[in-house]
């Protein structure tokens, strides 16, 4: 190279020897000097890039939780907290769980049964004086359910309802069946009339009627009789008896006791068709939704005196049966010839008692001591 020029040059070559290319620089200050061959510069070699790390390897994925198979403990205290003749209400105390109680569940054996998130429930709809098994269980949100509480409930006693007329007077034999209701301990009294004889003024009301079958007033639905009626609008027997009587300007009424219906009607006002009386009774009987029906009255409507059970025709659909219960403790009556009587009896005082069931009833005459008249029987309402 001369002034920065590129020379090149051959070597001089003998015969067979390849010529041989040289590449040299030179510089003004290489004047006079033998160029001394300088070897080309090495690049450096290339860089290449790291190879990508590989991808982390996944954590395991966690084990699902082994199924809950712990059920709940017991339900404990279990209770019959109240009671009448057709419901029951039971009651507990709460279980406990691991993973926490979801509901309960209670039934009576022939009496349904219901789940609840409460601890206690109540079952209708239930027969008077009747026993039932009951067990409630403790459920928890993975379905296991508890071990059973269990115990024996029972409905109330079906009520008895005790009947009879021509009751108290001045030296008869009303405390006699006076004490036979202390012992039958009925939950309701019928009287069928002639309460307080000879009539039933405000004096014989409270003296002779008062210290006998007055011990029960409480709980007695009484009819006024003919001998009620000795004083003008029967004042002793409606100041006597008050608001149980009824409307004093009336004395007909209706109540309910158990699954029954009631209808005291007073035959010493009018009661023809048309009567303000059978007007009434016949819009009482359309409202009541009772399946079963107890009518009672002083003058009855088929008679042969003192206590007699009429079998009447055989009506499945519309028949009645009729007792006359005047052994109240007053005086007896003599019997007449009836072939439709199905039981009867003059000599001895004594009451009805009456049981009351849903759809059933059954019958008892409860007489004086050394009575040896009985009749019971059961009968099914329609």
């Amino acid at each position: 190279m001369r002034g920065g020029l590129l020379e090149l040059s051959s070597a001089q070559a003998g015969a067979g020897v390849a010529p041989v290319l040289i590449v040299v620089a030179h510089t003004p200050s290489d004047e006079g000097a033998s160029p001394s061959p300088q070897p080309l510069p090495v690049p450096p070699a290339p860089t290449l890039p790291s190879p990508p790390e590989p991808p982390p390897t996944p954590a395991p994925a966690p084990l699902p939780p082994a199924a809950d198979r712990t059920p709940p403990s017991t339900p404990g205290g279990l209770r019959v907290a109240t009671s009448d003749q057709t419901s029951l209400t039971l009651a507990w105390e709460a279980s406990s769980d691991n993973v926490g109680v979801s509901h309960y569940r209670a039934s009576l054996a022939g009496g349904g049964s219901a789940s609840t998130t409460a601890l206690s429930h109540s079952f209708g709809g239930l027969a008077c004086g009747t026993s039932y098994e009951a067990v409630v269980f403790a459920r928890d949100a993975a379905g296991n359910e508890s071990a059973p509480a269990a115990l024996t409930a029972a409905t109330a006693a079906c009520p008895i309802v005790a009947v009879a007329g021509d009751i108290a007077g001045d030296g008869n034999d009303d405390e006699i069946t006076a004490r036979l209701l202390d012992e039958i301990a009925p939950a309701t009294i019928l009287t069928t009339g002639d309460n307080a004889y000879p009539d039933g003024t405000p004096f014989e009301f409270n003296a002779f009627y008062g210290p006998t079958w007055g011990r029960h007033k409480a709980v007695t639905r009484p009819t006024p009789g003919n001998h009620d009626y000795g004083v003008p609008g029967a004042a002793g027997y409606f100041g006597y008896f008050g608001a149980a009587a009824g409307d004093p300007a009336r004395g007909y009424y209706s109540f309910d006791v158990g699954t029954w219906h009631l209808i005291a009607l007073n035959s010493e006002i009018s009661h023809a068709a048309g009567s303000e009386q059978v007007a009434w009774l016949r819009a009482d009987l359309a409202e009541t939704r009772a399946e079963c029906v107890v009518a009672y009255w002083h003058k009855p409507r088929f008679t042969s005196r003192a206590l007699r059970r009429f079998h009447g025709v055989a009506d499945d659909a519309r028949g009645l049966r009729e007792f006359i219960i005047g052994t109240g403790g007053r005086s007896h009556y003599e019997l007449r010839p009836d072939t439709r009587r199905a039981a009867a009896n003059t000599g001895n005082f004594g009451v009805l008692a009456l049981t009351l069931r849903s759809g059933i009833y059954s019958w008892r005459f409860v007489g004086e001591p050394g009575s040896s008249f009985t009749d019971a029987g059961s009968g099914t309402c329609h």
